[in-house]
């Protein structure tokens, strides 16, 4: 599910693969690795993708895709 909710953000935002890889330090098959779910970052990887991609580490973590797309739109609202 991480992938999943790492190339949402991606969309989301318009970022291309390669420009996140980029923004991250690394590859673009990395990056494609995580998102399709072949391989998944390191935990200490977590903050360093949640500030690229202007979000928390608990959307990152969420298994409930569409919710976690609602909450974190209504939490960003309301900031």
């Amino acid at each position: 599910m991480l992938g999943t909710q790492i190339k949402i953000r991606r969309l989301v935002l318009g970022i291309n693969q390669p420009e996140l890889a980029r923004r991250l330090g690394i590859s673009v098959t990395t990056l494609s690795n995580w998102e399709v779910g072949h391989t998944s970052p390191k935990v200490s990887w977590l903050p360093h993708l949640a500030e690229a991609l202007r979000t928390d580490i608990g959307f990152l973590l969420s298994v409930d895709t569409e919710q976690a797309i609602r909450d974190h739109d209504v939490a960003h609202r309301e900031q």
